[in-house]
């Protein structure tokens, strides 16, 4: 296996997956606020409703008279679900790829969170997106769908260079009323914040995990310096000597605050944390805030 998740610990995984149970055991199902959700679509005995068929569904689940009215496949929902459909979406920008270690946990998050989705009997999908939808796992669950995260996670190099971070890109490939879980620096604050939103407005929980590297808030060139950004191409001349490392780091945890501001406005789950911080830690933290829910 590839690094960075070479580095990913089979025991720590199966750790804190135990610890993962213990913490959503007999937790009601919750949305995003705080009223229990009683209406999960899953195997039990009162009809919901009707969704199209994905790969993955048991076709025994589908209802061949509501299919014969759609002309699509139709699969029964029923009421009671003990596990959900979950969209990981992690920003493949150049952005993720310019200091290593940020990337480097980036990817760990995304395998380690599938594992415990997973493990949960949850369905996971993995979306790799920059101005575009680079990559896609579709929705499967179980061994072999955890093996294709990886192998798809462990394909990717490190990003360099173009792109932007346009998650809208992935609204198409998403379905209403699923789970969703954004990996990305969120550095470009234009879009990202409104497509945030909407995700949270189609989907029945939405988590938003903020990666950064100490280097995103540096200022190291002295005196006249070209700026250039990594992912437009756009470029232009400072003076870096006015421009300190202190006003860099302020700038960036404003930014962050107003994410927090806005995840919280929209019911979202979020946490910041940095590349010096192991993925164990960083989850677990997570999921420990109030009102999470792998379910």
């Amino acid at each position: 296996m590839s690094e960075p998740l070479a580095t990913l610990n089979e025991a720590d995984l199966q750790r804190l997956a135990r610890v993962a149970e213990r913490l959503f055991a007999g937790r009601p199902q919750l949305t995003p606020g705080t009223q229990p959700h009683r209406l999960h679509a899953g195997q039990g005995v009162e009809f919901l409703d009707h969704r199209n068929y994905q790969p993955g569904d048991n076709v025994r689940d589908i209802d061949w008279l509501a299919t014969a009215r759609s002309r699509r496949p139709q699969v029964r929902r029923f009421r009671n679900e003990t596990s959900s459909d979950w969209y990981i979406c992690l920003d493949n920008s150049a952005s993720m790829g310019l200091h290593l270690g940020k990337w480097s946990l980036a990817v760990q998050l995304a395998a380690a969170l599938a594992y415990l989705l997973i493990h949960l009997d949850n369905r996971v999908s993995i979306i790799l997106f920059s101005d575009r939808v680079d990559s896609l796992r579709p929705l499967g669950r179980g061994q072999r769908a955890y093996a294709g995260i990886l192998h798809l996670l462990g394909s990717i190099p490190p990003p360099t260079r173009g792109g932007g971070s346009q998650l809208g890109v992935c609204l198409p490939h998403l379905s209403r009323g699923c789970h969703f879980a954004v990996i990305s620096d969120f550095l470009v604050t234009e879009g990202m914040h409104r497509d945030l939103a909407l995700l949270a407005s189609i989907g029945e929980d939405t988590q938003a995990i903020q990666v950064l590297a100490p280097g995103d808030s540096q200022v190291t060139a002295m005196g006249n310096a070209t700026l250039i950004d990594i992912e437009s191409g756009e470029s232009c001349l400072i003076d870096a000597a006015s421009v300190s490392n202190r006003l860099a780091a302020e700038r960036l945890a404003s930014r962050v605050l107003a994410l927090a501001t806005h995840c919280k406005r929209h019911r979202i789950g979020f946490s910041s944390c940095t590349s010096v911080q192991h993925w164990r830690e960083v989850l677990l933290e997570h999921l420990m805030k109030p009102g999470r829910t792998l379910a």
